[in-house]
């Protein structure tokens, strides 16, 4: 299987997820099992490895192999690789070798870790405004040659712990914050060339909120 990723990138590290593809029908009966969140994995005393060959390539046609298990027995159904030192990739390859009882290779992932060229997204700053005691609305502008955001949230400005992963979209409803307390919100942009950190800012109740607090109080 090769995956092309349209141009070269610096790549820095590549991941291979294998899948178990129709296993059960090459699989023996297993006697012996344990359940695991209601399917039955059975427990087999011989070892069998998952063996792939890993290469990566600017062209196509020229091949550098950064992982070949195949014949070592070695196995890493979900093998993260770090190069030894970054490289220019446009194309990366995954042979599949030995498979745990004689079955079919298949992939469910291959993610590739690195940059593209250009610059990283501008930085850009949210809004956040409290609709309500438990829910921040959180907006912001498009960031140029942003792939999507990370929008960060927590109980202090350094201390931004909670995540949403948001594609496609510039607005945020956070739906999960506790009643009574400050919270405080930035979104990353990101995009191929790199990651650009948003300012957090304080997720303040809006005028109408604080109106009907003081009339509570009255």
């Amino acid at each position: 299987m090769t995956v092309d990723l349209g141009a070269n990138k610096t790549v820095h590290a590549v991941q291979i997820n294998l899948a178990d593809h129709e296993l059960a029908d090459t699989a023996p009966h297993a006697p012996d099992g344990v359940d695991v969140c209601h399917s039955w994995r059975g427990i087999f005393p011989s070892h069998q490895p998952a063996e792939i060959l890993v290469e990566i390539s600017e062209d196509g046609r020229e091949w550098t192999v950064v992982r070949d298990s195949r014949g070592t027995g070695a196995d890493a159904p979900h093998a993260f690789i770090v190069l030894d030192s970054p490289q220019e990739t446009r194309f990366v390859r995954v042979t599949g070798g030995r498979m745990p009882f004689g079955g079919t290779f298949a992939v469910s992932g291959v993610r590739v870790f690195g940059a593209g060229a250009g610059e990283a997204p501008p930085a850009w700053r949210a809004k956040a405004v409290r609709v309500d005691d438990r829910t921040a609305r959180v907006e912001w502008e498009a960031a140029a040659g942003a792939i999507g955001y990370n929008v960060r949230y927590g109980r202090h400005p350094q201390k931004l712990y909670h995540s949403w992963l948001v594609y496609e979209r510039t607005t945020l409803d956070l739906r999960s914050l506790n009643a009574g307390a400050e919270y405080w919100v930035a979104v990353d942009a990101f995009g191929e060339a790199g990651v650009t950190s948003g300012e957090p800012v304080p997720a303040a109740l809006n005028a109408e909120l604080d109106e009907q607090e003081a009339e509570k109080q009255r």
